[in-house]
């Protein structure tokens, strides 16, 4: 618990350091590497050691980020494309392999698609008009949202939410989750100056997303046998570990901030 609370802190002070006193492209180098890290532990779990897939997906990602930094419209659309057609080439040259071929290529889509993909929103995000607090104010949701769940969770949960998925977590935790996502995102109705149902609502879809984001991972994580995608972070596992939620609820934060915020 103390290691946990430890590494929340920390976090906090390294986004606000990255937020509101460094130059941009100090938050987008970070980002990148936040990025890089979730991409190494995911392509460790699904093909158990590092292959050219996973430089594929960081180029990939580095390109996509970029697109999206200097404003490039339909960039994820072309380059899907692309990559697919290089692939493609290499699948006529290693005919005799296909089926490994297009199985490795499934996952290494999935990775752009999980990862680079979700987590483009964030730049989105930032890059708007008051991105800088727009972005404080999700993650404050998806933070109250965890940490709530994990609180609550371990004090008084009885009944099992998922138990075939993650055991550990329950009814109990999820509801106490939302509702501290909720509660803590209320404050943005203090400097986002918008109508505070709004507000609330934001809160609690952001909220319920995040608790979908964490089962996703879960389940990978079931599927591969193992119990963190990494040991980088004290009390949380790796990096992936502490944005599972965030990479879900990222799209969500942002298609219903642009309609009603």
């Amino acid at each position: 618990m103390k290691k946990r609370v430890l590494s929340a802190i920390i976090s906090i002070f390294i986004l606000f350091l990255f937020l509101f006193y460094l130059p941009k492209h100090f938050f987008y180098l970070f980002f990148f590497a936040i990025t890089t890290l979730s991409l190494y532990e995911l392509h460790k779990m699904m093909f158990t050691k590092i292959n050219i897939y996973f430089y594929l997906s960081v180029i990939s990602s580095f390109i996509l980020f970029g697109a999206l930094i200097k404003g490039f419209d339909n960039t994820f659309f072309y380059l899907l494309t692309t990559i697919f057609l290089i692939l493609s080439i290499f699948v006529i040259f290693n005919f005799d392999k296909f089926e490994t071929m297009i199985n490795d290529f499934c996952k290494f889509i999935f990775s752009i698609l999980y990862i680079s993909m979700l987590s483009s929103f964030g730049l989105m995000i930032f890059n708007s008009a008051r991105g800088d607090i727009f972005l404080l104010h999700f993650l404050i949701i998806c933070w109250a949202t965890d940490s709530f769940a994990y609180i609550v969770g371990s004090n008084f949960g009885k009944r099992k939410l998922c138990e075939k998925i993650s055991p550990k977590k329950s009814v109990e935790g999820f509801y106490g989750g939302v509702a501290g996502g909720v509660l803590a995102g209320s404050v943005g109705y203090f400097f986002l100056h918008d109508k505070f149902i709004i507000i609330i609502l934001t809160s609690l879809f952001t909220s319920l997303a995040c608790v979908v984001g964490d089962l996703f991972e879960s389940v990978l994580k079931r599927k591969f046998n193992i119990k963190d995608t990494g040991n980088i972070i004290p009390g949380h596992g790796g990096v992936l570990d502490r944005i599972d939620g965030v990479l879900i609820a990222l799209p969500i934060y942002y298609l219903w901030s642009k309609l009603v915020l």
